[in-house]
């Protein structure tokens, strides 16, 4: 186990000075002349998370300068570590700004390095928290986060005796604790290969596990049914795949137990609709997922209060109490394991005029539809487009259904090779279907931050891979 970068004792330190950045001005006026004239040398602008080296009188770094926001977070303090020279440091927070729990956790959580196969570097800067329980619950929470970090950093290969009982005794200590009190619910973000899954989960047999979470690569129907077919654990996916097409042939398949999806990442309500109707024809339940924040978690409600088969609703609990009630108006508060349904028009939220009022906000506005330019461009053989060469009129396709067809478009071929055998050519076609596949993946993976143009390149890349099979076949 790494060192905590956390210490009691704060002699030999040195201050860093947070200052929230409406406040800045007042603090700069009560410094040294010689203070302002080393800011403004350097060109500093007080801005939050910008961070500056102070000398001292020797000419050495002797403090430190860090600007939070307002209000300050644990993320104004996280940005401290990377910015500062080796060392022992202690915050000076003279208005209080920053619980000392939560300043502690950010500069722990910065401090997180995954070296397991390189050489360590250096040691990263020290802080000094001499409150002990905020010492105490900082590291706790930074240990579990970075024991989280280590095992999806950790490659789905490399799991031996020693990794598989470092993740079991977290669960042993759990189920021990609190005997048939609780269920425990094992996240596994899709990272593991069958070998390494189907050991896994054997392991967790004897802990009572009510289910694992998007074991494998969920595109991997054929080893999701290997899986099943290995243990008695129930299966829950997908939040990655969780569109209708894919719950389509999950469920024909029997390899989920439990609808899991994301209802923004998924296409909206309208497609989250389409999956609980699947869902309820092959008598699963559904159980949205939610770490997005509070609309995502209102519209989650929304879906349950409709459908007879809803599971649970899942969130944080610090979410849900914390940021989400910042940002929203009319949510409700989850109390005793259980949540009320939002009762305003809509979703039943509204965005918080204090939050819609914050200095600091970025506005981003997004538009989806057919765009102008591009119209009557030419379509592959596949007759996938997106974005602006979407055909005008008509239903937009999501991004979420261009890649589930596409993904069917990939069986479609695979299929095809397997019927011309060994014929010249199907080798490199193979090949290359394995190579656009790989991409596909890496489409899913990039969501959100994937440019239109690396989605056009994708479908090019498809058309000609199906205009070669097609040569083939003919």
């Amino acid at each position: 186990m790494r060192p905590s970068p956390l210490v009691a004792d704060p002699h030999g330190s040195r201050p860093v000075h947070l200052v929230p950045v409406g406040a800045f001005p007042a603090w700069l006026d009560a410094q040294p002349g010689s203070r302002r004239a080393w800011l403004d040398s350097i060109g500093f602008k007080a801005e939050p998370g910008k961070l500056a080296l102070l000398p001292g009188p020797d000419g050495a770094v002797g403090a430190a300068l860090l600007i939070t926001a307002e209000p300050a977070t644990l993320w104004d303090t996280a940005a401290a570590p990377s910015a500062l020279p080796a060392g022992l440091w202690r915050l000076d927070d003279p208005t209080g700004a920053l619980d000392p729990a939560e300043a502690a956790l950010g500069w722990a959580l910065a401090c997180y390095r995954f070296e397991r196969y390189r050489k360590p570097g250096d040691p990263p800067p020290r802080l000094a928290v001499p409150d002990a329980a905020a010492r105490s619950r900082a590291e706790v929470v930074a240990g579990a986060i970075g024991f989280a970090r280590d095992l999806v950093n950790t490659p789905a290969n490399d799991l031996g005796p020693a990794e598989l009982e470092a993740g079991l005794a977290p669960v042993r200590a759990i189920r021990e604790a609190v005997g048939p009190a609780m269920e425990i619910l094992i996240e596994c973000h899709g990272l593991w290969r069958l070998p390494a899954a189907v050991r896994i989960a054997r392991a967790l047999e004897p802990y009572r596990i009510f289910w694992l979470e998007d074991p494998i690569a969920m595109h991997r129907l054929d080893d999701l049914r290997r899986l099943k077919e290995a243990t008695g654990i129930p299966l829950a996916g997908s939040e990655n795949h969780g569109t209708a097409h894919w719950f389509r042939e999950a469920f024909a398949q029997g390899v989920i137990d439990y609808a899991h999806f994301d209802v923004g990442w998924m296409g909206g309500l309208s497609e989250a609709l389409d999956v609980a109707a699947l869902a309820r024809v092959f008598d699963r339940p559904i159980a949205p997922h939610d770490c997005v924040g509070p609309v995502m978690l209102a519209a989650n409600l929304q879906l349950l209060a409709s459908q007879p088969h809803g599971l649970w609703c899942e969130t944080v609990r610090a979410y849900a109490r914390g940021w989400y009630r910042e940002v929203v108006e009319g949510l409700p508060e989850p109390e005793g394991g259980t949540i009320g349904f939002p009762e305003g028009p809509g979703l039943g939220v509204r965005l918080s005029p204090a939050f819609l009022a914050r200095p600091d906000l970025v506005r981003r506005r997004s538009t989806f539809g057919p765009g102008r330019a591009g119209q009557g461009l030419p379509r592959g053989p596949t007759g996938l487009a997106y974005g602006r060469d979407q055909p005008r009129g008509g239903t937009p396709m999501s991004f979420a259904s261009y890649l589930d067809k596409a993904q069917e478009k990939l069986g479609d071929l695979e299929r095809i090779l397997g019927e011309l055998g060994e014929r010249a050519g199907v080798v490199h076609a193979k090949a290359e279907l394995e190579a656009v596949r790989e991409r596909l993946k890496a489409l899913r993976l990039q969501g959100a931050d994937l440019s239109e143009e690396a989605v056009r390149a994708f479908t090019a890349r498809l058309d000609a891979l199906t205009s070669r099979i097609g040569a083939l076949r003919g």
